[in-house]
């Protein structure tokens, strides 16, 4: 179809060849650009295959027409932190998110600017919790769920690569 889309058939295989393919024509020739993309908000992208320094392109010495694929490589689990006791956020609290077989795939601080935190995920039910360091002895998830080993977790489900926003409140033990 037109208007910037990509159309596929059964079996996966794009049917408009010239779908994704964007061709600039007045640009000054010794100018150095950058190439990136716009991708949605949630998605951590990444070139799978670029021929050049993608960061540093000049015209001059691009010789034939220039191929990049990108692939997306994790959702991103963002949210925001309140110890409800002080009413503020948690600067520096150590947040980790696994799952039942690993339950520290990724870590993250929680930044004293509104609490802000965020972590890379894949799809998956995952389970976000305060790191058990002298974190975990202060603080504990309010709402949290308990495991048979006596983990305190949230689970955070990630129903694909939109990601996910997660409001947390905390309280001290």
């Amino acid at each position: 179809g037109g208007g910037g889309e990509i159309s596929f058939d059964a079996k996966g295989q794009r049917l408009s060849p010239e779908g994704g393919a964007v061709s600039f024509s007045s640009i000054r020739s010794r100018a150095l650009l950058t190439m990136n993309m716009e991708a949605p908000e949630g998605w951590l992208i990444a070139s799978r295959r670029a021929p050049h320094d993608l960061d540093n392109l000049m015209l001059d010495d691009l010789t034939q027409r220039t191929q990049v694929q990108y692939g997306i490589d994790h959702a991103l689990i963002q949210g925001q932190c309140i110890d409800m006791d002080e009413r503020e956020p948690p600067a520096g609290l150590q947040l980790e998110l696994g799952d039942v077989s690993n339950p520290k795939l990724q870590d993250t601080l929680v930044m004293y600017n509104l609490g802000y935190f965020q972590l890379k995920a894949n799809p998956g039910l995952l389970r976000l919790r305060v790191a058990p360091n002298r974190h975990g002895k202060i603080y504990r998830i309010e709402g949290a769920q308990t495991s048979n080993a006596g983990e305190e977790f949230r689970l955070v489900p990630v129903m694909g690569f939109k990601g996910t926003t997660q409001m947390i409140t905390v309280r001290r033990r």
